[in-house]
């Protein structure tokens, strides 16, 4: 794996991919701290400003002004000290100094309600907001804690200050101005409602570790799956690159680089390859294949191949384009070699095939010249070997010809032609050839259309497919060949049939072989040329067989509108 060479990624991309941080606190603000911090500035300020009468006889304002300077002092030191440390005044602290401050702050909260007076119930509902604040920072435990802590401390104010032994305070005018029962109903109202806001926190609590469990299990999936594509992707052998609408590179592993011997620098466009530009242009489809031989810098040429298809997003919106391609250098210098190996290995065959079918009707002509050379030959034998070297003659003609034409193919030249004309001719040829003279030739009437095709290798092609249904109808007792014709799909379906002596699977995978001739007679090319004329006239042939059922010759031809 190339560990050494990490993948690359756009902004995007790279978003994506940074884990979540573990735990809310790390990113949050504390706020015990701050709410001490602006708690005391505030209520300092507001002492001050206002200038609040106080009760006669009333003590404590310096105590109550000297505690509010102390957390005032506290919180900035700690703030200070934050900043300093993590760059942040209100950054969570550890356990122990998290627990400080909400003791703290509950101590602050009952210092307010003491001064104020215990009495006023709405006071008391500022109980709640060390409970609030402890659920983002502690565990259900400690969230209780500090609920019976805040009751505990409103519970002590009312007792100790409604009693007679303590001093008037603030704005308590008189001692023991509470009675019990009303003592009693503020505690209880206040325990009731510190009691709910518990109960609410800690189901707040309950439901964020629930949320953070599952987002811890969130994280570790797409960690994983980040961790599983960089290193599919950047062990790949294949080049991966991506870009965005207008062709900037977003992405490329680090075998795009190797492969095309050039740094690939994020947010230029892709120039290297040109089939980004064919993408914004439309001229390709949305998925497709390209090619492009490219010159490195050292100068030597390389071929590149893979596929390009749209980049889309969640919403299954186009964002920009994929490109995954290879060196094919190596496979195309290969597939070279193996098209020579293959052209000089057919070239081979057919000349070894070639010389087969050569010997037997030159060795008959040497045979017969020896006999002619002797001058006692009987002038009835002189004729018979005169006969022979005339067909020996001819069929070494054949065989060359035929040859000649698979080799080196004439031009073709596509036209309409005439259906009911062909096959009038291709019926007259048989006709007038006397190996036809015992058969029964049907040829149904014909579709009355035009079709594309070469007049010549059209004739060639049915008289050949004709020759080989006579060949393999001899000797059956009623030797029957039929030509039948069908429109199917827009297109001509022409039919040769026999009842001839059929051919296995074995015979029929080598019927377009040159010099496989399955008959006594021909040279075994006709059929290599049938195969040859229909692909170059862009018709199909299809051929079925069974042994001593017969053979089934479909050609399927397109046809067009005179």
């Amino acid at each position: 794996m190339n560990s050494a060479r990490p993948i690359k990624y756009a902004n995007g991309m790279n978003r994506f991919l940074t884990p979540l941080p573990h735990d809310i606190r790390s990113s949050g603000l504390f706020l015990p701290l701050a709410l001490r911090f602006a708690t005391s500035f505030a209520l300092l300020v507001l002492h001050f400003a206002l200038d609040m009468e106080l009760p006669k006889d009333s003590t404590g304002e310096w105590i109550y002004v000297f505690f509010l300077s102390a957390f005032f002092i506290e919180s900035v030191f700690e703030s200070a000290r934050s900043a300093l440390n993590h760059n942040s005044p209100f950054m969570v602290p550890s356990r122990p100094w998290i627990l400080l401050n909400l003791f703290l702050l509950c101590f602050l909260v009952t210092l307010l309600v003491s001064f104020h007076g215990v009495a006023k119930a709405g006071l008391s509902a500022l109980y709640i907001f060390p409970v609030l604040a402890s659920a983002f920072y502690v565990g259900i435990t400690t969230i209780i804690g500090v609920g019976i802590l805040s009751i505990a401390m409103y519970a002590l104010c009312v007792g100790f200050f409604n009693s007679t032994i303590a001093p008037v305070f603030g704005h308590l005018e008189v001692q023991s101005s509470l009675q019990p029962s009303e003592q009693i109903w503020l505690i209880t109202f206040t325990t009731l409602l510190i009691l709910i806001a518990t109960l609410v926190v800690v189901s707040i609590r309950k439901r964020l570790e629930t949320l953070r469990s599952n987002l811890s299990k969130s994280e570790a999936v797409v960690d994983e799956l980040s961790s599983l594509y960089r290193n599919v992707v950047e062990s790949m052998n294949s080049g991966l690159i991506t870009t965005d609408l207008k062709g900037i590179l977003t992405s490329a592993n680090p075998s795009a680089e190797r492969i095309l011997k050039t740094k690939m620098p994020l947010g230029q466009p892709l120039i290297v390859l040109d089939a980004i530009e064919l993408s914004i242009q439309k001229t390709i489809p949305d998925i497709s294949y390209f090619e492009r031989t490219l010159t490195t810098p050292e100068g030597i040429e390389k071929i590149v191949g893979g596929t390009i298809s749209p980049l889309m997003d969640s919403e299954n919106q186009q964002t920009g384009f994929l490109l995954l391609f290879q060196d094919l250098t190596t496979i195309k210098e290969m597939e070279a070699r193996m098209r020579l190996s293959e052209r000089l290995a057919a070239v081979g065959e057919l000349s070894s095939e070639l010389a087969h079918e050569m010997r037997t009707p030159l060795a008959s002509i040497n045979g017969c010249i020896q006999i002619l050379q002797n001058q006692n030959s009987d002038w009835t034998i002189v004729e018979k070997v005169m006969t022979i070297l005339v067909r020996e003659s001819k069929r070494v003609g054949a065989v060359v010809s035929d040859f000649l034409e698979l080799a080196s193919p004439r031009e073709l030249k596509i036209e309409q032609l005439w259906l009911p004309k062909l096959l009038e001719e291709v019926e007259a040829a048989c006709d007038t050839d006397h190996r036809f003279a015992d058969l029964h030739l049907d040829i149904e009437a014909p579709q009355e259309i035009w079709i594309f095709g070469d007049a010549l290798g059209s004739h060639q092609i049915l008289t050949n497919l004709m020759s080989n249904s006579r060949k393999a109808v001899t000797g059956r007792i009623k030797p029957t060949i039929k030509v039948t014709t069908k429109i199917h799909n827009e297109k001509l379906v022409l039919t040769v049939a026999d009842n001839g002596i059929g051919m296995d699977k074995t015979r029929l995978g080598d019927i377009y072989t040159p010099f496989r001739s399955g008959f006594g007679e021909g040279t075994g090319i006709g059929m290599s040329l049938v195969f040859q004329l229909t692909q170059r006239m862009g018709w199909e042939i299809d051929v079925n067989s069974e042994v001593n059922i017969g053979t089934i010759t479909n050609l399927v031809i397109p046809f067009a509108k005179k």
